[in-house]
């Protein structure tokens, strides 16, 4: 029973450390949540945590960060109001500089100038537009969904669903590491009363790598369940992605 109990105590502090180690490297591999900026010069819009446009370029005296924190504003408002979604576009002059308007029903969430492509996009600014109008209806589509309750439990039942045979497989490992290590602690006896030292060297050997072996395969499994939950919901489905 104390065996049993001591195997489990060990499960369970094995998962506890494995999903620790998963949560840093999916923070350190992970997109901020927040709006990015890569460059000084430059600022990227997110939207449940898609990338929808890199500002590049200052309109009117506001800056790219500036941009973002207004279209963020503006989509913030929108999503109080509830409103069907219509996303289009429309030509926009402001002064000197021409450019392409990204509209939300009849709000104009931002507008789009030709700095702001890609240097290396030698495309005209209307296929970036249109970029942009795919990346927000997706971004939009993927709020909706994260909204809906029936969503949101399909999303919890596969995850949990996972991570029973994960957990399985975790548990199967420990005792498969005890059973070896005792094993080898017989063998080790048995060598030692033999007059043959080095061979229990050896095993203790054995045993370490074996040690490392579970703890890494278990890793493995964690962090497969990890992305396979994330990509369950809207919101982390971008996550799922980046680690898989």
């Amino acid at each position: 029973m104390e065996n049993t109990m001591r195997q489990w105590r060990e499960m369970v502090l094995a998962v506890c450390l494995m999903m620790a180690g998963l949560h840093g490297v999916a923070r350190a591999e992970l997109p901020a949540l927040t709006t990015a900026s890569a460059p000084a010069s430059e600022a990227t819009l997110t939207y449940m945590n898609r990338d929808v446009v890199v500002f590049r370029a200052s309109l009117a005296g506001v800056t790219p960060e500036k941009r973002v924190k207004r279209a963020e504003r503006r989509l913030a408002d929108h999503e109080r109001t509830g409103d069907t979604e219509v996303v289009g576009q429309v030509p926009i002059a402001i002064g000197t500089q021409q450019g392409i308007g990204i509209t939300l029903n009849d709000t104009l969430l931002f507008t789009l100038l030709p700095e702001d492509r890609d240097p290396e996009d030698g495309r005209p600014l209307s296929a970036l537009a249109d970029d942009v109008v795919v990346a927000l209806k997706d971004a939009l589509a993927a709020r909706h969904a994260q909204t809906d309750p029936a969503n949101l439990i399909k999303g919890l039942l596969f995850a949990f669903l996972a991570l029973l045979p994960t957990v399985l497989a975790v548990f199967l490992l420990m005792r498969l590491r005890h059973w070896l290590a005792i094993r080898l602690q017989r063998q080790m006896l048995h060598r030692l009363e033999a007059n043959m030292p080095w061979l229990s060297y050896l095993a203790q050997v054995l045993e370490r790598l074996v040690q490392i072996l579970v703890a890494l395969v278990s890793i493995g499994l964690g962090y497969l369940w990890v992305t396979y939950a994330l990509a369950q919901f809207p919101l982390t489905r971008p996550f799922g992605d980046q680690l898989g």
